[in-house]
């Protein structure tokens, strides 16, 4: 590098200062391969995390919401009982009351 800017006119200093300008440049530049591949890592194992925690509440309200179907069958059974019941104390009712007309 320095051959071609002593051809364009730099002296030796100015080329050498150029020099030292762009390899500082270039080291500078940003983070080094294992740095980047410790962001890397930790940002995948956060987002591991984070799919972990979302999917074991996701499971917990299906749970959840199984139960409360469950419960809502059962309640469903009970209220036809007591509608049969309704049905049967209306029947006797209407037979032994006497109607008024």
């Amino acid at each position: 590098m320095s051959d071609k800017a002593i051809n364009h006119g730099f002296t030796a200093e100015q080329s050498a200062w150029l020099a030292a300008q762009f390899s500082a440049a270039r080291s500078n530049a940003g983070f080094d391969k294992a740095t980047i591949k410790w962001m890397v890592g930790g940002l995948v194992a956060i987002g591991i995390a984070v799919a972990g925690a979302i999917w074991s509440e996701i499971r917990e309200n299906r749970s959840a919401i199984t139960e409360l179907a469950k419960g809502q069958a059962e309640l469903a059974k009970g209220l036809a009982e007591l509608a049969k019941d309704l049905a049967r104390i209306e029947a006797i009712l209407n037979e032994r009351l006497p109607r008024s007309e």
